[in-house]
């Protein structure tokens, strides 16, 4: 915004008090472009996506992976969602878009699956996310390189 006084044009500066200054830190420039990246290929992850479609799949995922917790089977949970996936079945295209995207698994296969075999995709998949998220807090905690190595005979 700036101020006109006699034909001059001056910066409006307004005054922030001292508790709220900070000093930049020296890599800010970089991390703002590595935040940037990060948020240009979350952008391309959801191309050809719709916000409720990602997430009735993240929600499906979850139930899953609270299913799995409790100490169903994946075919259980499989079974479970079954009704959900044909409910929802205008969202397979996109669903298997994403999951072909985020775990690798053919985009194709999974068009053609199918709803109890693609329950049974997405069941897998959550089970996997909650092996990851195990070994994730398994690391975090600074054990894996003390924890003993088991080789089968």
């Amino acid at each position: 915004m700036k101020a006109r006084s006699q034909g001059k044009e001056f910066v409006v500066v307004t005054k922030v008090p001292k508790l709220y200054w900070r000093i930049p830190r020296l890599d800010e420039k970089a991390r703002l472009q590595e935040l940037g990246q990060e948020e240009e290929a979350s952008q391309r992850l959801g191309e050809g996506t719709t916000p409720q479609g990602r997430e009735l799949l993240r929600k499906l995922l979850f139930g899953c992976e609270m299913g799995v917790r409790e100490g169903k089977s994946i075919r259980d949970m499989a079974v479970e969602i079954q009704p959900q996936l044909l409910e929802f079945a205008m969202l397979r295209k996109e669903w298997s878009l994403l999951i072909s995207r985020l775990w690798g698994v053919g985009f194709d296969q999974l068009l053609e699956a199918r709803p109890y075999f693609f329950a049974v995709i997405v069941a897998t998949i959550a089970a996997g996310n909650i092996d990851r998220k195990k070994r994730r807090e398994f690391a975090a905690t600074g054990l894996i390189d003390s924890a003993p190595v088991c080789r089968g005979s």
